[in-house]
């Protein structure tokens, strides 16, 4: 991953991404010749709120198979992630802590 480009939603879409976007970043990476990228990064806004890690169903109505796709064209995927847990909202991951 450190060897070869990564590619991150941020510096095209900032905050406005949705998985039709994602999926156009992807497609346009291998289409423009980029085939030795390292991976597409699903950056800031992804989540319904901040660090409840949870994919915003408006914005990506299907990850799963969207992130399969990316993984077709050759590439790998990461989110960024909020570096706290929200305790204010339902969170899978705050009550497996609990």
């Amino acid at each position: 991953m450190l060897l070869k480009p990564l590619w991150s939603t941020w510096a095209q879409f900032r905050e406005n991404i949705t998985e039709e976007k994602v999926l156009a970043l992807a497609r346009d990476i291998i289409g423009n010749g980029f085939v030795n990228s390292s991976h597409v990064e699903i950056d800031d806004k992804w989540e319904t709120c901040y660090g409840e890690n949870e994919f915003d169903t408006i914005k990506f109505p299907n990850p799963s198979p969207m992130i399969d796709t990316i993984k077709d064209l050759g590439l790998r995927v990461t989110l960024w992630v909020h570096p706290f847990i929200n305790t204010g909202r339902h969170n899978n991951y705050y009550y497996q802590l609990q």
